[in-house]
């Protein structure tokens, strides 16, 4: 895609994505849950170009949506149907304020929330 960071990163179309951040991708829905999963601000793609791998570092663009809108909201919005989220952004920061270990993870999720609203 034109001015996307897989072509700053000079991803070719042909390109094969092996794994990101370590995580084999099996299927294109890999590649949008391993990316919207990280918590990293560089993820790593594994590449495979004509029989040679290699490692591919890419910043990617988080978008805020329409408005202040979630993006279950503006799908219900839009289709006109009902979106029900099976786990909200508030059960996942409170399970990471409630063990130890996972204070970065926090503190990024965090300031997601704070820069693009609700999810």
């Amino acid at each position: 895609q034109k001015n996307s960071p897989a072509e700053d990163a000079g991803i070719l179309s042909e390109d094969i994505i092996l794994s990101i951040n370590n995580n084999k991708v099996k299927s294109i829905l890999d590649v949008s849950t391993y990316i919207n999963a990280s918590t990293k601000e560089i993820i790593e793609l594994k590449i495979l170009r004509k029989y040679e791998e290699f490692i591919v570092p890419i910043k990617p663009i988080k978008e805020k949506g329409e408005d202040s809108l979630s993006a279950t909201q503006e799908i219900a919005i839009k289709y006109s149907i009902p979106v029900f989220s099976i786990i909200t952004l508030e059960d996942i920061v409170n399970y990471l304020e409630s063990v130890n270990g996972f204070n970065n993870e926090l503190e990024l999720i965090k300031n997601f929330q704070k820069t693009y609203g609700v999810i």
